[in-house]
């Protein structure tokens, strides 16, 4: 078992610990579940650099090395699996720079190249010579109570190419990316802001993207629904739900907490902010645009708005979107292959600033900036 708590916590734990057996119990620093937990002073950091030390690299044969295009061999596609599975098991625990790698890696595991192999030991070893990084989250910089989320979203579009089982490849698949942060407050360009990544995640989208605005609004909406399903879990730790369906709770648990929705693309946000979405041609785009700009047209007290029948969006609504300049997004390391600086900037140091303001989707006669 593995808990955080005060001291009314550790009573309740006492006596669970002397009514069922347990072994020893560790504090502070200590090994769980192949990861290390460490209590570094102003920070607790978690990583998995044994994990990492024991994932074996695929064994390619010296003379096919550079036959890149063939096939692998049955024995090599089942190494592949294994070094991904691991890698993946790591980034999703506490190497959130591996994610969009191995995620890519990952749609042609089924069918792989030898060039794919390459790539994998090449993922393999970038991890390993940085097996200490992981997440740290600093300790009495956010106010629980007072806190916000935050859901940064991006997309890359058509870039990414999957192969089935039969070889064939699937091409022009978009990719998307997000971070969950929990902060004190939106960050802006004045004072960096410290933030605790609660998820992350990359993954290719399942729906062919006919545009970069079609791409980063799917993104936008997984990363919503995903913030907006943690709102409802951090509410529910402080107030159980009767049984039964209650409209009341589930319209409280939403005007608990602000969700700031950052993303670099400035003309989904102009699109949001709009009375309707009669500029998109794409019926399907237009619906799931339609879907997103009733969240943020949602007033506090309400199930849902609708830019329809109301006179402006809400300034004081619990999902807010925001655009950021390319330059801040986080995520962006999450869609493509880049260098790692940016996230682990943001992870290694516990703070976001931006380089330039914010901007909110709001009707043009009420635009703001922060």
């Amino acid at each position: 078992m593995l808990w955080n708590s005060d001291e009314v916590v550790d009573e309740v734990m006492q006596r669970v610990q002397e009514r069922f057996t347990f072994g020893s119990t560790e504090e502070g620093t200590f090994r769980y579940c192949g990861r290390n937990i460490e209590d570094k002073g102003d920070y607790i950091q978690i990583s998995s650099p044994e994990t990492l030390e024991k994932v074996k690299p695929i064994h390619i044969a010296k003379a096919r090395e550079r036959q890149i295009a063939d096939s692998a061999t049955p024995e090599e596609q089942s190494q592949m699996r294994g070094v991904l599975g691991s890698l993946g098991w790591i980034a999703r625990l506490c190497r959130p720079e591996l994610a969009y790698k191995t995620s890519a890696l990952q749609g042609r595991q089924s069918s792989p190249t030898l060039r794919d192999l390459l790539e994998t030991n090449k993922l393999l070893q970038a991890a390993q010579k940085t097996k200490e990084n992981g997440i740290r989250f600093y300790k009495n910089v956010v106010n629980w109570k007072e806190s916000v989320i935050l859901s940064v979203t991006d997309a890359s579009h058509a870039a990414e190419t999957q192969v089935a089982p039969s070889g064939r490849e699937r091409g022009y698949r978009s990719q998307g990316g997000r971070f969950l942060f929990l902060a004190n407050k939106m960050p802006d360009e004045k004072e960096a802001i410290y933030v605790m990544p609660l998820e992350w995640q990359s993954t290719t989208l399942k729906r062919i993207c006919r545009s970069t605005l079609q791409a980063e609004t799917l993104s936008s909406m997984n990363g919503s629904e995903a913030a907006q399903h943690l709102r409802v879990v951090l509410y529910a730790s402080e107030n159980p739900k009767e049984k039964g369906r209650d409209v009341h709770w589930n319209i409280a648990a939403m005007d608990s907490k602000v969700i700031y929705w950052l993303t670099d693309c400035r003309s989904l946000v102009d699109l949001m902010g709009s009375m309707t979405g009669s500029q998109i041609s794409d019926k399907r785009l237009a619906i799931d645009m339609t879907t997103l700009r009733a969240e943020l047209w949602r007033p506090k007290g309400h199930f849902m708005g609708d830019s329809a029948s109301q006179d402006r969006m809400p300034e004081d609504a619990c999902d807010q979107m925001y655009w950021i300049s390319a330059r801040d997004m986080v995520s962006d390391g999450m869609t493509k292959s880049m260098r790692w600086d940016a996230i682990r900037r943001v992870l290694d140091l516990g703070t976001w600033v931006l380089s330039e303001a914010a901007r909110r989707a709001l009707p043009t006669s009420v635009v703001q900036h922060v």
